[in-house]
């Protein structure tokens, strides 16, 4: 069949047949390389992304570090919860006030502050990791005292209601014609911490 066609046609087909080689050639080993390669290429331009983006933060650590430092640092004895005073009569006198405005700003009425001795149980001398407590009396209805507790417990300084006695005042303060309150005599003692000094 190739005796019949002219050496024109001969040499066309042996550059048509080259060509489908090339090409049969080309699919079989080049592209899936060229493929690959772009998987990688992609690939590693993703991870570059990754590493610079981690460099950023790790450029920025010693600076966020130096800003928490300095943020703890500014942050007052009262702001993490514990008594201002120096010393514990200092640290009693505090509570008193705080005292003092919480059951006045809630309709309440102060009768008497105590301020408990500071001394360990078994008669030794306390130190600061023992709380300042106070015992307190005071006047006010059932209302009052669910603010007042909730107010000495849930704000600042960190303070510990404990050692509650409530007596109705009904029985003997009944006056005819007028209606019963609900006003109660309550008393509890109440414990906060001073902040330890760091040695």
């Amino acid at each position: 069949m190739m005796e019949r066609l002219t050496a024109g046609q001969r040499q066309g087909a042996a550059v048509g047949l080259l060509l489908l080689l090339l090409a049969a050639l080309y699919m079989v080993f080049i592209q899936p390389l060229v493929s690959v390669y772009g998987d990688y290429g992609e690939r590693i331009a993703d991870l570059q992304n990754r590493l610079a983006g981690y460099e950023r933060v790790a450029s920025r650590s010693t600076e966020l570090q130096q800003q928490f430092a300095r943020l703890k640092g500014q942050l007052s004895k009262q702001q993490r919860g514990y008594l201002q005073g120096n010393t514990r009569a200092l640290a009693a006198a505090e509570m008193q006030q705080h005292v003092k405005k919480v059951v006045e700003a809630n309709a309440g009425r102060l009768n008497s502050i105590q301020i408990m001795p500071d001394t360990t149980e078994d008669g030794g001398k306390a130190d600061a990791k023992q709380p300042v407590s106070i015992k307190v009396q005071m006047l006010g209805s059932t209302e009052t005292v669910q603010r007042v507790f909730h107010t000495l417990e849930a704000g600042q300084p960190r303070m510990f209601v404990d050692q509650v006695y409530l007596r109705g005042r009904n029985a003997y303060q009944f006056r005819p014609g007028k209606p019963p309150n609900d006003e109660l005599d309550i008393r509890f003692s109440l414990s906060g911490f001073m902040a330890l000094e760091k040695s």
